[in-house]
């Protein structure tokens, strides 16, 4: 993986925040997909490098509609996006987890479900 600026990807993914409605009305479809196959549903939030936080406003604002979504449905938010465990030997680029990262991840995952 290439080592984009971090002000650049930040960028590039907040850009994503404005495909507005769709991404909310996929997100329900699943979990409603989930409940009639008695499945759980889990939103992963992944961590990140601190440079790429810093161009990051809060999460609040960022998953403000799937916290909404999660008071209608049973979803099952894991975040990790400042979990301290993770440090910049854990990833490949700004927001990329590496190999040990991915494993430190799996596994906290795994213990956690």
């Amino acid at each position: 993986m290439t080592n984009i600026d971090s002000k650049i990807r930040a960028s590039q993914h907040l850009k994503q925040l404005s495909y507005g409605n769709l991404q909310n009305q996929f997100l329900i479809a699943m979990q409603e997909l989930a409940m009639i196959n008695n499945h759980n549903l889990y939103i992963v939030i992944p961590p990140a490098r601190e440079d790429y936080k810093s161009h990051i406003p809060s999460l609040d604002s960022i998953f403000d509609d799937l916290i909404n979504i999660s008071k209608s449905y049973p979803l099952k938010i894991i975040n990790f996006f400042y979990d301290n465990d993770f440090t910049n030997e854990h990833f490949g680029d700004t927001d990329h987890l590496n190999q040990n990262g991915a494993k430190l991840l799996t596994s906290k995952i795994y213990n956690l479900i």
